[in-house]
């Protein structure tokens, strides 16, 4: 049995991550609500057929006063429900808009700082079959060398302040919401140099370079712990 051929393996020490930061146009915390649940839809579309979502989670929170967008941390607001979605069958963002209904909020500002894409069905090929694992997967496709086996892809949007996202710039005349987009993985065979690395580098390469189609994305950060950083950017803007 051959890692990244036969089956690949969860290395929980071992995360690869590209992180996009992006400008909103919310200018107020009343908009953000809308626009933060506007990315998690376009994220879950521009990932469709490749990684379908079963676990996700945001807590909303309703605030005091309507003060500018970018200012997240400076008004004072509260949990008033937490929302947490699961199906085995998938997530689409239907599901979200009708948990979102369901929740009774009173009559005042709210807002969704961050949202949690924690866990899912993540197409692979292996020894050209295509397959869909998550954490539940047989120890067949999907191992681990240290229990417990988390999922092998997730995705986090967060609604950060501007000053804390880009460095260096005038950060006092903004006034718009910006959010970080993370796609985190466990496994390494994105970077596999033959046949099946390059096939799975493909889908993923095109779920990431659609972030750059749908928005401004003013920075970004991509890293591994094992690998180069040309690695990491090459699954992203390389040529094979």
């Amino acid at each position: 049995m051959q890692k990244n051929v036969d089956y690949v393996l969860y290395e929980a020490g071992n995360i690869h991550s590209w992180t996009f930061t992006i400008a909103g146009k919310a200018q107020k915390i009343s908009e953000e609500y809308e626009e933060i649940l506007d990315i998690a839809r376009c994220v879950i579309n521009i990932c469709k057929g490749f990684f379908i979502p079963t676990s996700i989670k945001f807590n909303v929170l309703i605030c005091n006063e309507d003060y500018k967008a970018n200012n997240v941390f400076e008004g004072t607001c509260s949990i008033h429900s937490k929302v947490d979605i699961k199906s085995d069958k998938g997530i689409k963002f239907s599901n979200v808009i009708e948990a979102v209904k369901n929740v009774k909020i009173p009559d005042k500002i709210r807002c969704i700082r961050r949202v949690e894409i924690e866990q899912g069905k993540l197409k692979l090929y292996l020894k050209n079959n295509e397959v869909f694992i998550d954490k539940t997967s047989s120890d067949e496709i999907y191992k681990t060398g240290f229990p417990p086996k988390l999922a092998p892809f997730e995705i986090y949007i967060t609604h950060y302040p501007y000053k804390m996202l880009v460095k260096g710039k005038d950060k006092e005349t903004v006034s718009t919401a910006y959010y970080k987009i993370d796609f985190w993985t466990y496994i390494d065979i994105w970077f596999e140099k033959n046949e099946l690395g390059m096939l799975n580098r493909k889908n993923l390469r095109q779920a990431l370079k659609k972030i750059y189609d749908n928005y401004e994305v003013v920075s970004n950060y991509f890293a591994s712990e094992s690998f180069s950083e040309k690695d990491v950017k090459d699954v992203i803007f390389g040529n094979d």
